[in-house]
């Protein structure tokens, strides 16, 4: 498993996440909306594709916690993983820098072990379908915040 520093070569990072889960493909397409830096590819879990390519990954339980990897073989879980998300994303970058100075890092584990815990039950709430999100990109916010620009 890669140390969790970023490499200044890395090309594309690869997501390995629940294609059954509503939010986590609301997740997908939130992400792939987005300006990368880094680009982002996505393997739903349980797939011949996620199978072939990173099949010894079985045992860091990738149906439990997202899975990052790196073209270079570096490879990031749960929390982790979420902020190498946003490090990807050219409006995030400065985030994901705060998100993973050590004075932060409970506060990211705890939250995001709360939202990856629940995200069955969140995506009941909310009512996305797996379906309806697949390869969909979702509109931009009408928010006046938005339109404002605070939303980055």
């Amino acid at each position: 498993m890669a140390d969790n520093r970023t490499n200044n070569t890395m090309k594309s990072l690869t997501l390995l996440y629940d294609a059954g889960c509503g939010f986590c493909c609301r997740c997908r397409a939130w992400l792939e909306s987005r300006d990368q830096v880094i680009p982002l590819g996505f393997i739903p879990l349980g797939s011949r594709e996620a199978d072939r390519r990173f099949g010894d990954l079985q045992r860091l339980r990738p149906e439990e916690q997202m899975l990052a990897i790196s073209d270079a073989g570096e490879v990031w879980q749960g929390d982790a993983a979420w902020v190498m998300c946003l490090h990807a994303l050219r409006d995030y970058r400065p985030l994901a820098a705060k998100l993973a100075h050590p004075l932060f890092r409970p506060f990211v584990k705890q939250a995001y072990t709360l939202v990856s815990s629940n995200r069955h039950p969140l995506s009941d709430l909310l009512g996305l379908s797996p379906a309806e999100w697949a390869g969909k990109k979702p509109e931009p916010s009408t928010a006046v915040g938005c339109q404002m620009g605070g939303c980055h």
